[in-house]
């Protein structure tokens, strides 16, 4: 009995102590004015020190919300809902000694939109809100001439960083298709395709924030798809398009030919850019007297130039089937000079200390994709069936020289580098996907891929002068790759309902 007695307290005692890991946050969303209670609220609750997103949900019918299982800290809550004006809090703090946090009612305000009056129009929204995902049509965003990063600049559910890093939803998990299709090109590589490429090109971009099981869950965040526009005339048509700005510019141009049961696309673009950039930085040490200085500068030139060649065919065997392919190929060459250095001066002013550190950088990558597929379609997007062969490569090639200058107290040259670097994935796919309707509004989506992934890498450091070191890295990676999924989907009155299921295996 004294040893139960013993367990008993220890018990309660565990349980009146805040726990790091049972925190919550609670509140609710209602209308302006109305009070009507707003369902589908988008909450995002991300850390203050470095804005990471921590946990994410939505408001019910009534217009409420409760994330669960936090931790202790200081957070930001940004709140958004379409056709409302966004609402961001900073003073989010979860304590051990308050760790539950209700946030009470909010108000979003509705957001006015202009209206001239009721026309009749052919014209699409700039926004299509489809079940699946959301449609945003270039022509009417704001960085319709420009470039592919710039369009998804303007995109409103996208953010794209400093860096040109597309992010959804607080996370750079994100998979870019181009054409409904995985983009071969990743990291630094896709980050300059999409920084060249003409948004001239682009019919619109759809993003799709929660993926079926069809496709592959490597795009956590979501999938952001950028669509081409298409030939519509008849027999033979065309278009040359040109863009110039004070960093950049390039000219495209695009060929169609449909005749019968053959159509023929294809075009080369171009673009080119030029960036400096130089910053300088004086400090004065003023508890010394006379004061000494310390002046740092560096100053940085970036070019480069991008092209692509595309071309697809279309053979229509009949109304319903047709053999299709398609070929693509870019290139990029980039070049960048920089200069960092220092000038140490004592009391007097003299230098007692100079240094330079001049870069050169060479940075090259071309990729080159191919598909080859058949599609046989009774109903668009209710019943068909479709095979797809796929190869594609983006090798990429880098180079950094380095040499340090010594100006005082003694003029020579430092240390010299070299450091020479190599990429080359490849990827050989097959996906069969077929769609059954089942009713007059379900339907039945089941699909395979089997995919073989190769990427090797090699990285080299010389030094050509002034030390020791240096060293060879690399490595080979191979994957073989095989999933299948099962969706089932129905339409009941306004609500659309799907449910799938996804297994996957690799080795």
């Amino acid at each position: 009995m004294r040893h139960l007695a013993r367990f008993a307290a220890l018990l309660a005692l565990l349980l009146s102590c805040p726990s790091a890991h049972g925190a919550s946050i609670s509140g609710a969303f209602v209308e302006k004015g109305a009070r009507t209670p707003l369902a589908g609220v988008d909450i995002a609750l991300q850390h203050a020190a470095d804005s990471t997103l921590v946990a994410h949900t939505a408001t019910g019918a009534d217009g409420r919300f409760q994330l669960d299982s936090l931790r202790v800290g200081h957070y930001l809550l940004r709140a958004s809902l379409l056709g409302h004006v966004s609402v961001a809090r900073s003073d989010v703090v979860l304590t051990d000694v308050a760790p539950t946090l209700d946030l009470g009612t909010q108000e979003l305000a509705i957001s006015p939109i202009a209206l001239k009056g009721v026309e009749t129009s052919t014209a699409r929204a700039t926004a299509i809100v489809a079940s699946d995902r959301n449609i945003y049509l270039a022509k009417d965003l704001p960085a319709a001439t420009s470039t592919a990063t710039e369009l998804l600049r303007s995109v409103p559910e996208l953010d794209v960083d400093i860096n040109d890093r597309v992010s959804l939803r607080g996370s750079s998990s994100v998979t870019i298709q181009l054409n409904g299709r995985t983009s071969p090109l990743k990291g630094d590589a896709l980050t300059s395709f999409l920084r060249q490429y003409p948004a001239s090109r682009i019919e619109r971009v759809e993003v799709i924030a929660n993926p079926s099981a069809k496709f592959d869950p490597e795009g956590m965040a979501g999938i952001v798809n950028i669509v081409t526009k298409e030939p519509l005339d008849l027999g033979l048509s065309g278009s040359v398009f040109l863009s110039i700005g004070d960093r950049g510019g390039g000219p495209s141009t695009r060929i169609a030919w449909q005749q019968g049961r053959l159509t023929l696309y294809g075009g080369v673009s171009s673009y080119w850019n030029s960036l400096e950039y130089r910053y300088d930085d004086l400090r004065r040490n003023l508890a010394a007297s006379p004061p000494t200085s310390y002046v740092l500068n560096s100053a940085t030139h970036n070019r480069s130039g991008f092209g692509g060649l595309d071309g697809s065919f279309d053979f229509a065997f009949d109304k319903r089937s047709t053999l299709y392919g398609t070929a693509s190929g870019y290139v990029n060459s980039s070049r960048s000079d920089g200069r960092n250095g220092y000038e140490l001066a004592d009391q007097g002013g003299s230098v007692t200390s100079s240094y330079n550190r001049w870069t050169e950088g060479h940075y090259d990558w071309h990729s080159a994709t191919g598909t080859l597929g058949f599609q046989h379609v009774v109903e668009k997007s209710r019943n068909e069936w479709s095979v797809e062969l796929r190869q594609n490569g983006s090798p990429s090639s880098n180079t950094s020289d380095a040499t340090e200058h010594l100006l005082v107290p003694a003029p020579g040259t430092g240390q010299v580098t070299l450091l020479d670097g190599e990429d080359r994935p490849r990827e050989r796919s097959v996906q069969i996907d077929d769609t059954y309707p089942l009713g007059k509004k379900g339907k039945l989506e089941s699909g395979y891929r089997g995919a073989e992934r190769r990427s090797a890498a090699t990285s080299e450091l010389s030094v050509l002068f002034g030390g020791t070191g240096g060293g060879l890295s690399g490595y080979v990676h191979r994957e073989v790759f095989h999933s299948g999924y099962l969706t089932l989907g129905s339409t009941i009155g306004p609500l659309s309902v799907q449910a799938g299921l996804r297994a996957e295996a690799a080795s």
